[in-house]
């Protein structure tokens, strides 16, 4: 049950009902950790831009952000990024493999090109980014890649612990597929 009560446009002041509207705009519905901020308006449409840069005018692909996803949903213990990305990562065809090593926390048996993604949110999430690692990331990524995929991993971390902070849970009936940290 989540700790804040999830408003619907018409609950909302009129300051609120105009960044609801503005949100509405960029996705076709407003998921529930966009929602609960709505009781912070302009901090909502804000969080929304970022959110809206990230998912719809960045150079990452969605299997990275599937990957990337993943990889802080189960840093951070929240089921429900977990469940949103393992959506995504089937819709894009991203290994099983993938999935279950993140949720496992191997990389055994991935890609180079996989492992890189989970070991780089992994250590951004921990605040300890080794040389190699970024390297790696810079090479394959490029400078523009580099920092659309560093600003990702770094939204990750504060909407998924936003959304462990205030309670939302993932859908009625999904199985966690992980214990939490």
């Amino acid at each position: 049950m989540p700790r804040l009560p999830m408003p619907t446009r018409e609950d909302l002041p009129s300051a609120a009902q105009a960044a609801y509207d503005h949100i509405g705009k960029t996705r076709t519905s407003i998921p529930p950790s966009i929602l609960v901020l709505l009781h912070s308006p302009e901090l909502a449409r804000r969080v929304a831009d970022l959110s809206d840069s990230v998912v719809n005018h960045s150079s990452l692909d969605e299997t990275t952000r599937a990957i990337i996803g993943l990889a802080v949903a189960r840093e951070v213990g929240c089921y429900y990024s977990w469940q949103a990305h393992e959506e995504l990562a089937k819709r894009v065809g991203l290994r099983a493999l993938v999935v279950e090593g993140i949720r496992a926390k191997t990389t055994r048996g991935m890609l180079p090109k996989e492992s890189v993604f989970v070991d780089y949110a992994k250590q951004v999430f921990n605040r300890r980014v080794n040389d190699p690692t970024f390297t790696a990331i810079e090479h394959l990524m490029g400078r523009q890649g580099t920092v659309d995929l560093t600003v990702a991993i770094g939204y990750f971390i504060m909407i998924f612990s936003m959304i462990e902070a205030f309670g939302i849970p993932p859908t009625p009936g999904y199985e966690p597929p992980f214990a939490k940290p």
